[in-house]
Formats: structure tokens, C-alpha cells, sequence
């Protein structure tokens, strides 16, 4: 399972999402950057995977492979499935797993 500070860490990886009003922050605290008084990370489920960490990990893949769209999602969801198969109940954890370790290569 996904700890609050995991998530936290996840999310300032990739510039951080505010749920309430969608703005983006990088480099910064999302407190800093955010129109909201309370702004909130998003959870680590899949939904919120894929609206926001899933279209920034097929962008990357695209640049550093200089392939299409197709590829990048061939290649993610490849490393989705090798995680999904060790731990075939937990798919956001699986996802959240994959969607790391290609953000490190």
C-alpha cells in the first residue's frame, strides 16, 4: 500500500497536480503555487494515474525514444504488465510502480 508521504514524494516528482482547481506547480510546493487555500495532492489511484502521470510518461518516453504515442504506450504498459503479474490485486500500486521506474531510466 501507498503511504501518505509516498504519494506526496510521487507528485513533487512530476510537478504537483491540485485536484480543486487543476493548476500545476514545479519546482515548488504546491502551497506556493496554488490559487486554492487548500489545495490537495491526489490520491494514487488509477484515475488519477492516468489524467495526470500516465500523459507525462508517454511524453517522456516519446522524447527520449523519439517514437510515436503508440510505442511509449507499448512500453509502459509492457513494465505495467511485468509489475501487475507479481501483484495482480493491487493494480494502482502496479501502475504507481511501472510509471517510477520508467520516469527513472
Amino acid at each position: 500500500m501507498i503511504t501518505d508521504e509516498q504519494k506526496i514524494e510521487f507528485w513533487k516528482g512530476w510537478g504537483v497536480p491540485c485536484v480543486k482547481c487543476g493548476k500545476w506547480s514545479y519546482g515548488t510546493t504546491l502551497v506556493d503555487k496554488c490559487c486554492c487555500h487548500s489545495p490537495e495532492y491526489p490520491g494514487v489511484d488509477l484515475n488519477n494515474l492516468f489524467r495526470w502521470a500516465v500523459p507525462l510518461v508517454i511524453d517522456k518516453i516519446m522524447l527520449k525514444q523519439e517514437c510515436s504515442s503508440d510505442v511509449a504506450y507499448a512500453i509502459l504498459f509492457k513494465k505495467w504488465l511485468q509489475e501487475l503479474q507479481l501483484n495482480i490485486p493491487y493494480a494502482a500500486d502496479t501502475l504507481y510502480e511501472a510509471l517510477k521506474e520508467v520516469m527513472k531510466k
